[in-house]
């Protein structure tokens, strides 16, 4: 199947896309996920970055990103800030991301966005644990609003897994 250059134009002024990162790793052993070591990391880091890029996205939902929080509790948002990094060196834009993830488990949704063109409102939101059991057969959803020029928005990272669930 032959794939266009770069998505085609749809007008607007901010650009919203949803984008899954296949099981984005940057810790190697002990996960049966992501790559296995550095070389295919940056394999799949380029691809994914490439693919960012085209895009053109100002607010980007992330899905099946590694959750360092529980991998590498330390530094709880490793993935996502090496990945931020490699998107920023190539496309010359300054990034960042929004402070949720997942709490049990080793992939995470994830909200990134151009610092230039939307503004956080307030914090995320998660559900709570009474809200949980409603999402049993999906990673945990984030939320966040956010302001550009003088539109306010929400924006719901949500990913349904595709196995395990009844």
């Amino acid at each position: 199947n032959p794939r266009p250059a770069a998505p085609p134009l749809v007008g607007g002024d901010l650009r919203v896309a949803d984008f899954n990162v296949l099981n984005y790793f940057v810790t190697f052993g002990g996960q049966s996920r992501g790559a296995p070591n550095e070389a295919e990391l940056a394999q799949q880091q380029t691809k994914i970055v490439n693919a960012i890029t085209a895009l053109d996205a100002d607010v980007i939902t992330l899905h099946e990103i590694e959750n360092s929080a529980v991998t590498t509790p330390a530094t709880p948002y490793r993935a996502v800030e090496t990945l931020l990094a490699a998107i920023e060196a190539q496309d010359g834009q300054d990034w960042d991301y929004v402070r949720a993830h997942e709490d049990t488990d080793v992939i995470t949704n994830a909200i990134v966005y151009r610092t230039g063109a939307a503004t956080p409102v307030g914090g995320p939101q998660v559900p709570t644990d009474a809200q949980l059991t409603a999402f049993a057969n999906a990673r945990t959803p984030i939320a966040q609003t956010f302001r550009a020029d003088d539109e306010v928005f929400t924006i719901i990272a949500n990913h349904l897994k595709s196995k395990g669930s009844g």
